[in-house]
């Protein structure tokens, strides 16, 4: 129906079904509230939902923290979404709306979990520590992330799977236990301007038939390789820098096709850019360091393969004719749009030659909305996870 209204400073718990429940063309403001330990969800949307959630704590629900369906589109802003026993935040069907500044943390399956043909922007948010993994972006989402700050999460802090196209620009992805950054399936999306640094794994893995987009990040001290595309998955990997990665800076497997162009690597571990016996693709015009194994490139390589290296002082040069290296810890700090900027890690003396982009804080305005048809909903026994 038409409900609305106003609700402050409530303690909502302990009830059968969800805490809140809101369909229709509700617009209403929550403001303050603590919603805990319902049976069901914290809070769910569906229909044609809109309205104002803000500087609410969720905590500790039996079902999804926050599920938002088919074309509801709120404005959630300055919440806690925390120890939920499945999903954080679930946004699923046509699920749209602005999603920034909130805290989601410690849930058992995922963080947050997109899906369907979700339409959702997600800026400012600190997503991190769920045993499960971090952002899980599948389907046919379109999803928006920009400026985020996703960590210490015990999977992959961030995975994008099915036919997904996310846009992640400006992000903080670091410090999880597994991979830092998943596509997979026919996974696309572009990905600009992140620091994805200090994981267990690969800092970003590529497989399946995916074919992502990615260009101006940084990608350093993985426990494995920087960067792994395999199966046969394709790309653009163009203008990004990595370093101190455990194994290769790069990794080219099974019949993977990538286009490799101006990145730079340096201070990799046992070595910098691996081509597999079936690698195909375009690798030109990469500034590699002059180390041991700089390239290691099978005899029967398909792909175009320019395996030229450099000195270490000539690519520190690069940074110094910018005029605009910085040095700080592991997130350096922040250069003009599109400079080089130089990252020293605390820990050793690795060092990260790439460019960097201050991104803007986001406004908290709703998206438009995208008419998309409608999926069959998927019951909460059946939500995927990491």
């Amino acid at each position: 129906g038409q409900a609305g209204g106003v609700y402050n400073n409530n303690h909502i718990s302990m009830n059968k079904c969800a805490g809140v429940g809101l369909k229709g063309s509700a617009h209403a403001l929550f403001d303050g509230n603590v919603i805990a330990r319902n049976e069901g969800y914290g809070v769910w949307l569906q229909d044609d939902v809109q309205g104002t959630f803000q500087n609410n704590s969720v905590e500790a629900n039996k079902m999804a923290g926050m599920s938002v369906n088919h074309r509801a589109s709120p404005n959630v802003q300055h919440n806690t979404i925390k120890g939920g026993q499945q999903v954080g935040l679930l946004l699923q069907h046509n699920a749209q709306g602005h999603y920034a500044h909130n805290h989601i943390s410690g849930n058992e399956a995922a963080n947050v979990l997109l899906m369907g043909q979700s339409r959702s922007t997600l800026a400012n948010n600190t997503v991190c520590r769920s045993p499960g993994g971090g952002v899980l972006i599948r389907g046919d989402a379109f999803t928006a992330l920009r400026g985020n700050t996703i960590e210490r999460n015990g999977r992959a802090n961030l995975a994008v799977l099915d036919n997904a196209q996310p846009t992640v620009e400006g992000n903080t992805i670091q410090d999880g236990e597994g991979r830092g950054v998943v596509v997979t399936g026919n996974g696309r999306g572009d990905f600009r301007w992140n620091m994805i640094v200090n994981h267990g794994l690969a800092g970003v893995y590529v497989g399946g038939e995916a074919e992502p987009s990615m260009a101006f990040n940084v990608i350093a001290c993985s426990g494995a390789s920087g960067l792994v595309v395999e199966d046969r998955a394709k790309g653009w990997y163009c203008d990004n820098s990595f370093s101190g990665n455990e194994c290769a800076a790069v990794a080219v497997q099974g019949k993977a096709s990538p286009n490799m162009e101006r990145n730079v690597v340096v201070h990799s571990g046992r070595g910098g850019v691996w081509l597999g016996e079936q690698a195909g693709g375009v690798i030109d015009g990469n500034h590699v360091e002059d180390m041991p194994q700089a390239w290691r490139v099978g005899p029967q390589v398909r792909c175009k393969v320019d395996t030229r290296v450099e000195p270490l002082d000539r690519l520190m040069q690069m940074v110094a004719e910018t005029k605009s290296a910085m040095r700080g810890g592991r997130q350096g700090g922040q250069a003009e749009n599109g400079r080089v900027v130089m990252v020293v890690h605390p820990n050793e003396e690795s060092i990260v030659l790439g460019f960097h982009r201050q991104t803007p804080q986001i406004q908290n305005t709703p998206e438009e909305a995208w008419p998309a048809p409608e999926d069959d909903e998927l019951p909460d026994s059946e939500l995927p996870i990491f």
